[in-house]
């Protein structure tokens, strides 16, 4: 089993994180080897370019991939869950909660209608100029795009946006949206047929941990039966409390709860005359 990760750049260390979370730990003792061993046995980690991840995915030479759907758009890769017939495809097997950005148009101000556009997603640049109708040069650049137009090397750009401060610093403005992009754990179609447990169990898991980082665990005791009803009312649980009795008397009442809004939480619940109030972190919800 191969897991193909971005070798560098700000997804790159999420992704080790998440495969750490799911009990995959990737030996670092030597990242020139760009094919590491892991504590899993029979799983190994390719760290490779965040752009050429999906065209490692569909051809097989990973099973699995940490990769953005610009890069798939920009390798003309399709997507889907199934895979799509007909051309090359991966199957989106999980969107992740981390390296969400969008490909954006940006130039100086003044610059309405770009006739130059420097870029590193040549592919995505020309059909978006395609279909808006901007007719432009297009200049592959691979890194340090926010300077091109500064260097008179193009009017305009065309990158991954984050929070935008690269650009206001370099005294450009996004002039469009061309796309919403996301992290997502890919798969070879034919890897989750012929490995279907293990790439099944390694999805699951992810999944899991996904879902656990958004909750925690609340515990709270209630010594009377209508601070049961109260307290029970008042928690968001996936599905409901689980309600225990306690030794002593009066029961214990425990879900997991959204971690957004839990100060509030912790105060309601405690005003309902919840006590002993517990908070702990989840590692792994399996839904």
């Amino acid at each position: 089993m191969t897991i193909a990760v971005p070798n560098k750049g700000r997804v790159r260390e999420p992704s080790f994180r998440l495969l750490e979370d799911i009990g995959i730990k990737a030996d670092m003792n030597d990242e020139r080897r760009l094919i590491l061993p892991t504590s899993r046995p029979g799983v190994r980690v390719l760290l490779a370019r965040s752009m050429d991840i999906p065209l490692y995915v569909v051809r097989g030479v990973a099973d699995l991939g940490i990769a953005g759907e610009d890069a798939m758009a920009e390798r003309g890769i399709r997507v889907g869950s199934p895979p799509w017939p007909g051309g090359p495809s991966v199957a989106n097997l999980l969107p992740l909660d981390f390296g969400a950005c969008k490909v954006a148009l940006a130039a100086p101000r003044g610059v309405k209608t770009p006739k130059s556009i420097a870029t590193a997603l040549p592919r995505i640049t020309a059909e978006y100029c395609r279909k808006t109708g901007i007719n432009a040069d297009i200049i592959v650049l691979q890194g340090a795009l926010e300077v091109a137009p500064r260097l008179g090397i193009a009017e305009a750009i065309v990158d991954q946006v984050a929070t935008g401060t690269t650009l206001r610093e370099n005294g450009l403005r996004i002039l469009d949206t061309i796309m919403e992009t996301r992290i997502c754990l890919i798969g070879n179609p034919d890897s989750l047929k012929t490995k279907k447990k293990e790439t099944d169990r390694i999805a699951l898991c992810v999944q899991g941990v996904l879902e656990a980082r958004k909750r925690v665990f609340l515990r709270v005791n209630a010594a009377t039966d209508a601070v049961r009803d109260m307290v029970v009312k008042l928690l968001p649980a996936m599905k409901s409390p689980d309600v225990g009795l306690l030794a002593s008397g009066g029961y214990t009442v425990a879900a997991a709860v959204p971690k957004r809004g839990l100060e509030d939480l912790v105060m309601e619940l405690k005003s309902a005359g919840g006590s002993g109030i517990v908070v702990e972190a989840l590692k792994l919800i399996i839904p």
